[in-house]
Formats: structure tokens, C-alpha cells, sequence
């Protein structure tokens, strides 16, 4: 063998241990990465042709199980997501790019939520080749994401059976939210899918207290005259800023109740206070007056007797 063969050997034996080598850091990195690479073919039957090794660790299988099996991962799709699973993946031969969501029975025998992207590629006369795509399990995404559903429907609940008025203002002015006793109060019909304006909740709430929560970033109370249903009365308002991520006011929270009541109360309680300050005042007076009409009589006879006292054998 001449020098220009060995060398080429040499060249030869460089590249292959330079791919083992990439091979290996990719493989390294795959078993930590929580995305599955794959490739599959884009047609029926999709057989998985390569997978990387952490599907073991996401769904508890071998790689082999998806690649020996041309039918395995489909039959550990959920019934109810598996039409529309194949109805996506018969569609490669028409789309450069997939994207879904679905359940998959992992080997602890629970469904966990996967989502998958797959990038179709195609030959030089665009026919498609190959699958290339990966997947990752979003189950305790989708869980928070249903906790929060909840959590908001349970809030939302309650805010439509409260006999408050509650309302949600965003710092742009707009009304985000308000119940459906908020609607009743304004006239506003449930079948009216528009919130109202700005201008009409400030038939509620004093414009200055608004302001002054998104200035202060503080709480404020206030309390006001409103005509509901062409009634006067008066309402107590609480007005909570909300935070964004980045610490700014985004939305300020209005819970109004009807204290017309608790303001008659105190009013009639303020009108007997000042009837009881005028009666004692005018008792007082009485006092004073009649202290002083028998004051003289009182001291002549006092003095009589007296005199009577020092000077009675004399008479």
C-alpha cells in the first residue's frame, strides 16, 4: 500500500472516530434532554425508523418497543385522541409542518399529555421522505393549566352569586370583567356580549378613587351616592390594585356594596344623638333658671331666720 492509500486510511479513521464521537455527546445529551427525537416514515403505517433513548425515561418504554412494533405507540394513544392523531399524521403528505396533542399511556399505566411537532421533509420533486419530529410529556403543565381553569371557575361562581357589584378595570380604562349584579345595576343585559365603557361604571364609582389606587398602588374605601334602577343609594366601595409579573397596577378590582341601610342607621342614630344634646342642654338650662329664681326668696328667708335666731328674746 502506497502512502497516498495509508493516508487516506488515516483521513478515514479520523472522520469515523470524530462521528463516534459527535454520536456519543448527541446521545449524552439526548438522555437528559425531556424532548423524544424521532423519525418516522410519512406514510401509513408511520413506523418509528429511530428514537432517541430518553423515551425510556418519559414514557417508561425501550426504544425497541416503538421501532419492532410498527402499531405499539398507536395503540398507547387514548381512544377517544386517536382519530385525530392519524387524521394529523396522514397529513404530512400535504403539510411541511405538524403540530398536536394528546394522551399516551406511559408504562406506569397512566395517560400522560403529550405534545409532538413533526417537520416533514421531501425529496427533489417534493415528494415526503422522512418524519423528523419530537415530542415531550406536558402533563404537569396541562394540570396547572386545569387547576387554574378551576380555580378561576370557582372564583367566577361565586362573583355571579354575590349580591356585591364587582367589577374589573384595567389601567388602559377598560372594563374587563364585571357580575351579574354589576349588569343589573347598570341595565346592562347578560345577552349584551360588550362589557360597558369606562364612562358608564362612573356612575358607580367616583373617577377620583380610581385614580388615586392606580397612583398610589394603595387600597382605597370609598363611599357614594348612586342611582340604581332610578333608586337612590348609597354604596361602599373597595378598590384593590392587581399586579403584573412586573409590578405595575395592571387592573384595579371594584367590590360595591348597597350600604344604604347602614347609612339610614347611622344617621338616624346621629339625628337621636343631637336630639339627646339638645335635651340636655335645654334641662340645663331649666336648672340654671329655676336655681336662679328661688335664689332671692330662698336667702330672705334664710335671713329671717337668722335675725329671729339672734334677736328673738328681744322681741
Amino acid at each position: 500500500m502506497n502512502y497516498a492509500g495509508l493516508l487516506r486510511m488515516s483521513e478515514n479513521h479520523q472522520v469515523e472516530q470524530e462521528l463516534r464521537d459527535t454520536r456519543h455527546i448527541l446521545n449524552r445529551l439526548l438522555a437528559v434532554s425531556p424532548a423524544v427525537i424521532y423519525s418516522t416514515t410519512p406514510y401509513p403505517p408511520f413506523q418509528v425508523r429511530y428514537i432517541s433513548e430518553n423515551v425510556t425515561i418519559v414514557t417508561g418504554y425501550s426504544p425497541d418497543q416503538f421501532i419492532e412494533d410498527t402499531n405499539f405507540w398507536k395503540s398507547k394513544v387514548h381512544p377517544d385522541d386517536r382519530p385525530i392523531v392519524l387524521e394529523h399524521l396522514h397529513k404530512m403528505q400535504l403539510l411541511e409542518y405538524l403540530e398536536m396533542e394528546y394522551r399516551f399511556l406511559c408504562a406506569d399505566e397512566e395517560y400522560h399529555f403529550l405534545h409532538e411537532e413533526i417537520k416533514v421533509l421531501r425529496d427533489a420533486d417534493g415528494h415526503p421522505v422522512e418524519g423528523i419530529g419530537y415530542f415531550i410529556d406536558v402533563t404537569r403543565q396541562r394540570n396547572y393549566e386545569e387547576a387554574i381553569r378551576q380555580s378561576e371557575n370557582l372564583y367566577r361562581s361565586l362573583a355571579e352569586a354575590s349580591r356585591d357589584l364587582i367589577l374589573l378595570i384595567s389601567s388602559e380604562k377598560t372594563v374587563e370583567y364585571m357580575n351579574s349584579y354589576a349588569r343589573q345595576a347598570l341595565g346592562w343585559s347578560d345577552l349584551q356580549t360588550r362589557l360597558p365603557s369606562y364612562g358608564h361604571i362612573l356612575k358607580l364609582i367616583p373617577e377620583s378613587s380610581i385614580q388615586q389606587v392606580l397612583q398610589t398602588q394603595q387600597a382605597v374605601y370609598t363611599e357614594n351616592v348612586a342611582y340604581i334602577s332610578k333608586k337612590r343609594i348609597w354604596l361602599g366601595t373597595w378598590l384593590v390594585p392587581i399586579f403584573s409579573p412586573q409590578n405595575e397596577v395592571e387592573f384595579v378590582m371594584a367590590v360595591s356594596r348597597d350600604i344604604t341601610r347602614q347609612r339610614e342607621t347611622e344617621e338616624e342614630l346621629q339625628r337621636a344623638l343631637k336630639a339627646e344634646q339638645e335635651l340636655n342642654s335645654l334641662r340645663y338650662r331649666f336648672l340654671t333658671m329655676t336655681t336662679h329664681e328661688f335664689k332671692t326668696p330662698i336667702s330672705t328667708i334664710l335671713s329671717s331666720v337668722e335675725l329671729l335666731e339672734t334677736y328673738g328674746e328681744r322681741w
